[in-house]
């Protein structure tokens, strides 16, 4: 068995190993979805090896391009992501010795570090490998209606319309290390995702928030996946931001935030904040001074739509 880096040309190869090994599930495989993802990032194209044994491809491991900004500092960080092995070949370590092999090209390649939201079957390996758990993605929830709703997507935006919003927009950092926005960026993760729709809400003078529904058992979850400031030189309206977002709210059963991004635009008496629900954050530190490390796990704002599944 040989692990390489992947080719442009394994790329049906390594959908139809994903499909066999995992199954089609809650997102589709497709070379489509594949390409959008791993090639047409706008950070960079991922860094993806294969295990491969006469001719066949035995695993894959693959790692999405990321950057991390705030004020004059930025990171470049890569978020481990899809992952397979051949049901025939499981439990002879190529998992292990894939990701390990793509951790150290990625601290040859001078990376800041590696992170992900692993499920509890992989969590262990990864933890083998250096990586340390930071707890939970802290999740807010705002109760909407006790009455269950059902989702309708027929209000969503249409690509066109994102991008006639996004042509008219500058985007500003808020105090945090956060993802770097930019047009390409948004277009790319929200417009024109294959497998996810997304909304968005703007006053076009101090906020641009982007959302997606979600059914649920019980109900519908609007997911504030992300909450941008446009102008830093006024602050966020909230009283137009509340009113969209109740507009919404009305047609779902729950809210859901991130904790540490856009808590205090959500304060009403039915908020639940709590760091112990969402997934397991795991961070591996490649190329950073403890110092760094620790300057940027502490101010590290994420969204929802920098750690959901896509």
């Amino acid at each position: 068995m040989i692990i390489r880096k992947a080719e442009v040309g394994d790329i049906p190869k390594i959908v139809a190993l994903l499909q066999l090994a995992l199954g089609e599930g809650k997102i589709p495989k497709s070379t489509t979805l594949w390409r959008w993802k791993h090639l047409e990032n706008p950070f960079g194209p991922s860094l993806v090896f294969v295990a491969e044994e006469h001719g066949e491809l035995l695993g894959v491991r693959a790692f999405l391009q990321w950057s991390w900004v705030n004020e004059d500092k930025e990171f470049q960080a890569l978020r481990a992501v899809d992952t397979a092995v051949h049901p025939n070949h499981q439990g002879k370590g190529i998992f292990s010795k894939l990701t390990a092999a793509l951790a150290e090209e990625a601290r040859i390649r001078r990376y800041h570090f590696i992170f992900n939201t692993p499920n509890e079957k992989s969590l262990p390996g990864y933890l083998k490998l250096g990586w340390k758990k930071l707890g939970k993605v802290g999740v807010g929830f705002e109760i909407n209606s006790l009455i269950p709703k059902s989702e309708s997507k027929g209000d969503l935006p249409t690509t066109e319309d994102w991008e006639s919003c996004l042509k008219g927009l500058e985007f500003r950092c808020s105090k945090g290390f956060q993802t770097q926005i930019s047009k390409t960026y948004l277009f790319w993760r929200y417009a024109i995702n294959p497998i996810l729709r997304y909304g968005f809400l703007t006053d076009y003078r101090t906020y641009f928030l982007i959302y997606r529904k979600r059914s649920m058992r019980f109900g519908v979850e609007l997911r504030i996946v992300d909450l941008l400031h446009i102008d830093q030189s006024q602050k966020i309206d909230q009283q137009s931001l509340s009113m969209q977002i109740q507009s919404l709210q009305q047609k779902t059963n729950i809210t859901t935030y991130s904790i540490r991004q856009a808590s205090e635009y959500f304060k009403s008496f039915w908020v639940i904040k709590n760091d112990r629900i969402g997934p397991v954050l795991t961070f591996k530190q490649l190329n950073m001074t403890a110092a760094a490390e620790s300057e940027f796990i502490d101010q590290w704002k994420y969204s929802l739509g920098d750690m959901e599944l896509f």
